[in-house]
């Protein structure tokens, strides 16, 4: 089940890329570490499921806190072309 680049968050028409971290959820237990450290504030809390969202991608800066500090490296950050 493929995605486009679009869907993804890439974009390649003149526009700045937005590629936001992803969380996997079969890893992510809900410790609140993400939400926590991320320096962006680029994580919301779901009190219902009590997990992390992803909801302001644009302001991800791809530090990497996030993916460094998960316990289950659950956070996968993936840069955008123009950081290779």
């Amino acid at each position: 089940m493929g995605s486009s680049g679009a869907e993804a968050g890439i974009s390649h028409e003149g526009r700045e890329l937005v590629v936001p971290p992803k969380i996997d959820y079969h890893k992510c237990e809900g410790c609140k570490i993400c939400y926590d450290y991320c320096p962006m504030d680029v994580y919301t809390w779901d009190e219902d499921l009590k997990m992390p969202r992803v909801s302001y991608e644009d302001e991800c800066w791809h530090c990497g806190i996030c993916w460094m500090e998960c316990p289950r490296r659950a956070i996968d950050i993936r840069l955008p072309a123009p950081c290779w």
